[in-house]
């Protein structure tokens, strides 16, 4: 829907495109072109926002924005208002792919980056993660990528923690 001020401003900027094609000056067209690039942008977004997110997207963007996987599904699921098994449903529907799941391999992504790019040991990703014990963050990054994360870093040629390279 459009508001009482966004429709003030559209006027504005319709005004600045007609006088802007009307006066034959050097730059006027491409001053029209700016200002309806300016207007067709702030049209995308306004439809953009107007439409709700689907309860997977909104669990997808949850399960996002939760960088160390510190919350439960149950409690990301109650953030959205509707309940796991709703959750579960809709997610595998949307995506093709468990909630549960989706959040390993987001878990493991971030693993990764961790691992090849930072300087934390193995045992501080691994508490980072969540993970209670280093052994399961291990495991489950040889399942993830092929190789231990030593490995990896090995492999990645980056030194591990506490050396020079």
């Amino acid at each position: 829907m459009l508001t009482r001020q966004a429709a003030r401003l559209w006027s504005i900027e319709l005004r600045a495109i007609r006088d802007a094609v009307q006066a034959p000056l050097p730059g006027n067209g491409l001053r029209a072109s700016l200002v309806l690039s300016g207007l067709l942008r702030f049209m995308l977004e306004a439809g953009r926002a107007a439409a709700p997110a689907s309860p997977a997207r909104q669990l997808r963007e949850r399960i996002d924005a939760d960088e160390a996987c510190r919350r439960s599904l149950e409690e990301l699921a109650a953030d959205c208002g509707y309940s796991c098994d709703h959750l579960r449903r809709a997610f595998h529907a949307e995506y093709h792919i468990a909630p549960q799941q989706y959040r390993m391999q987001r878990r493991m992504a971030r693993a990764m980056e961790l691992v090849m790019g930072s300087g934390m040991t193995v045992k501080e990703i691994a508490a980072h993660l969540g993970f209670p014990h280093v052994t399961h963050f291990s495991t489950a990054f040889r399942a993830a990528h092929g190789r231990a994360p030593s490995d990896a870093r090995r492999h990645g040629r980056i030194p591990p923690p506490g050396t020079t390279g």
